[in-house]
């Protein structure tokens, strides 16, 4: 079985919901007909509700078994808005300032995902909406965590590797070497590997 062949068997057939934010986005839609059609998570694209059907008919991806998220009008809004003042009252945030920030889609998904309504949320098609900001708002580190990292994968027929930190930590002292360490071990993990650590250097 390939590494992608066991990804889908874990999480296929569960009703896990995953969000994306940047739903008027091609990729995104088709991302959700692919998932919907294969029935690996529920999908959830996030964006202005006709605009959306409009995008996914033009693109012959049917909505059936994809939810759509407008937060303009979502009832769950308020609970959000709720939410974001009282995990950002330290830093200033008002009820006028969580109102525009949850209108925003990816401040959106990620008060779904803390809201335990979605598992996660896949972003940054766009990189101009900076959407690791909600995520490290919100969402925030897991316990026992300061920084956070990247991790891809690479896999052939007969072995797959995991490689950290590739994009984010761009000078770690050893502190922030050894948690990338950590961090990555566990992704092996939970994807049923057992992790050998290595550290390569390209100085």
């Amino acid at each position: 079985m390939s590494f992608m062949d066991d990804v889908y068997a874990r999480v296929k057939g569960k009703g896990a919901r995953v969000v994306y934010p940047e739903g008027l986005e091609e990729r995104a839609i088709r991302a959700a007909g692919f998932l919907r059609d294969r029935e690996l998570v529920v999908p959830v694209l996030v964006g202005e509700a006709s605009a959306v059907r409009e995008k996914a008919g033009a693109l012959g991806v049917p909505l059936d078994g994809i939810d759509v998220r407008d937060p303009a009008t979502d009832p769950r809004r308020g609970a959000f808005e709720a939410e974001y003042v009282e995990l950002r009252k330290h830093k200033g945030v008002t009820p006028e300032i969580a109102r525009e920030r949850v209108a925003l889609p990816h401040y959106f998904a990620a008060l779904a995902v803390r809201a335990g309504e979605a598992a996660g949320f896949v972003s940054g098609l766009n990189s101009e909406t900076k959407p690791f900001l909600p995520a490290f708002e919100i969402i925030k580190m897991r316990p026992g965590f300061k920084r956070a990292s990247s991790v891809f994968v690479m896999a052939w027929e007969d072995r797959t590797w995991f490689f950290a930190d590739c994009s984010m930590n761009i000078a770690p002292d050893a502190e922030t070497l050894a948690e990338i360490g950590r961090a990555s071990a566990q992704s092996a993990r939970a994807f049923g590997h057992e992790p050998r650590v290595a550290f390569l250097s390209f100085s």
